[in-house]
């Protein structure tokens, strides 16, 4: 009987291949885009974090609007929760004969570190190392010249203006290949990036402070780490302002007491320049009394013609000498006013002093491309608790009815094996095994493309501005097991359910064909208006959704089912009847003429 059974079970298999491809295939398709969609997201959060622990990338940025200071450096080392701080220079300019923009930073050693492609990192001021994108333009070996916006060779705040490629590079805070940020060189929009060493510039003092924390834990974009790092971010805050505005007061005090001092010179100054002015007006005075004298004796002929021409030539020096002096004491005069306007000028300035800034942010406000490789992965999540849904609905409706209508079809034949002495169980095997491998397989092949193709070719649409490589897609465990599960649950459950109703009847019950349903009208055919006016077809149609919801009007060529009667007659369930030009056994599916 065993035997028997199993050529049984392989014969269902054998008459019914085409049935249970199409099972495993729509299963198959639901799972691949479950654990496809599923997957993705983690697995590019995933690659993305691996990525950014090889390149050691800071969990956040501290940028000045001024140099930061000994004194700002030992403030900032001090700051809580602070693991490592590296600070660093940045300085843009433009590619001579482009419009490209370029920026220059310092080379790091701990954090925010570049990765070398091929050749090296810079060791010398005249050498420099580019982004890897850009290796398709240049090569190692070239010059590399640049300019400022006036197309001069003398950029402010760089020594050098040209500079020997030595290698390409990859930094992870340059994530994407177009949009790298906006500047003020060139069209506004940054183009690329090069790593040079501290030396290249004029000013000694950073402008960029690299910090990592040592209370963070857990990956990349996790809620864990996220709100972790925006904690030590917000606490850093107060405090740098706070830092910032002592700063701000004390260049303005340190500049008011220069201006102090240097308007106490002026006035020192000026009152020595009055001290003359009155030493130049006596002097004048009694010049002008010596010249008077001189001339009331000349005019009264008391003093002989030489001796006159002689006093006369002594009073000529002292004439010139007090002219002299007098220019000397204009230009002087000049001079300090214009001194008091560039103090008023200063004063004026130091009202209007800028703002100093110490800007603080983490990886998803300093670095667009993190957040926006993170919003991508978190679209797909989304995207992955709805579409699925689709796929899988249809796959559940079609496996729920195929393997209920399969029960139906074997009614007689659990009939007649429960007849002959088989056991509950072994009447259940067929559709147990049937639906199992169908399941399995839909499940292995829809496990084993969603977890390699499907994600390879999200990640390819979604990341293709971004230099993140390497993308991995190792096998979800848990999505794999969720996936096989419901597809034996769709698979098995029917079957079984509607096995297990029939073994409540008698064999001898079951061998018989099962009663038709009683006809009855429809809501529709209570609208005469409509239901005249539906050809043949539609009414059908419409009886046939309106009354087996749960099963096929049709077999699987498409034609109509109906149950022979003992009198030869053709019933299809419900109410139409009629004759068949050609004996049939159970269901008849050759041309038929209709009676109502």
């Amino acid at each position: 009987m065993k035997s028997i059974l199993r050529k049984n079970i392989f014969r269902e298999f054998r008459f019914s291949f085409a049935r249970f491809i199409s099972i495993a295939t729509l299963l198959g398709l639901g799972v691949f885009v479950l654990i496809g969609l599923k997957v993705t997201g983690p697995d590019m959060r995933t690659t993305g974090n691996d990525y950014y622990t090889a390149h050691k990338m800071a969990d956040a940025v501290i940028n000045s609007n001024t140099g930061i200071t000994k004194a700002d450096q030992a403030y900032m080392r001090q700051l809580p929760h602070v693991k490592k701080i590296e600070f660093g220079t940045s300085k843009d300019a433009i590619i001579k004969g482009t419009n490209d923009s370029i920026r220059l930073n310092s080379k790091t050693d701990n954090l925010s570190i570049n990765q070398t492609i091929s050749g090296r990192l810079p060791k010398t001021k005249n050498e420099i190392a580019l982004s890897s994108n850009e290796r398709s333009r240049y090569k190692i070996g070239e010059t590399l010249r640049l300019v400022n916006n006036h197309n001069q060779s003398r950029i402010s705040g760089l020594k050098n203006a040209s500079y020997k490629i030595v290698g390409f590079v990859t930094s992870s805070d340059y994530l994407m290949k177009e949009n790298l940020g906006a500047t003020s060189a060139g069209t506004g929009q940054l183009s690329t990036f090069g790593v040079v060493v501290k030396d290249v510039f004029t000013s000694t003092q950073p402008t960029i402070a690299r910090l990592s924390y040592n209370n963070v834990h857990g990956k990349s974009y996790t809620d864990k780490y996220e709100k972790q790092v925006q904690s030590n971010v917000d606490n850093a805050e107060s405090r740098l302002n706070n830092r910032a505005k002592g700063r701000r007061n004390q260049l303005r005090s340190s500049a008011l007491k220069k201006i102090e001092n240097k308007e106490k010179e002026l006035a020192t100054q000026q009152t020595k320049l009055n001290q003359s002015k009155k030493q130049l007006s006596a002097a004048s005075k009694r010049l002008k009394s010596s010249k008077d004298q001189l001339s009331r004796a000349q005019s009264t002929g008391r003093i002989p013609v030489g001796q006159l021409s002689a006093q006369q030539n002594q009073l000529a020096t002292p004439t010139a000498q007090l002219k002299a002096s007098y220019k000397q004491l204009a230009i002087s005069q000049n001079k300090i006013n214009r001194a008091r306007q560039i103090m008023i000028d200063q004063r004026q300035a130091i009202n209007r002093f800028p703002a100093i800034i110490y800007q603080i942010q983490s990886r998803n406000d300093y670095n667009a491309g993190y957040n926006q490789f993170g919003e991508n992965a978190k679209r797909i999540d989304v995207l992955s608790n709805t579409f699925p849904i689709i796929f899988f609905a249809v796959a559940i409706l079609v496996s729920l009815t195929t393997m209920s209508r399969m029960a139906e079809e074997k009614r007689q034949e659990i009939g007649t094996q429960r007849a002959l002495g088989y056991t509950k169980f072994d009447t259940m095997k067929v559709f147990l095994i049937y639906g199992t491998l169908a399941g399995l397989l839909g499940s292995i092949i829809g496990a084993w493309l969603g977890t390699g193709l499907l994600p390879r070719k999200i990640f390819d649409a979604y990341a293709a501005n971004f230099v993140i490589p390497n993308f991995q897609t190792p096998p979800s465990g848990f999505w794999i097991g969720i996936s096989i599960l419901i597809s034996l649950i769709c698979t098995i459950t029917p079957a079984v359910w509607v096995t297990s109703k029939m073994l409540k009847d008698q064999p001898a019950t079951l061998m018989l064909p099962k009663p038709p349903k009683s006809g009855s009208k429809v809501l529709l055919e209570h609208v005469p208006f409509i239901w005249r006016h539906l050809s043949f077809n539609y009414k059908v149609t419409v009886r046939n959704l309106a009354r087996y919801k749960g099963a096929h009007a049709y077999d699987n060529f498409g034609c109509i089912r109906m149950y022979r009667t003992s009198d030869n007659r053709f019933w299809h369930p419900g109410f139409f009847k009629w004759h068949c030009q050609y004996p049939v056994s159970e269901y008849y599916s050759l041309r038929c003429y209709w009676h109502l």
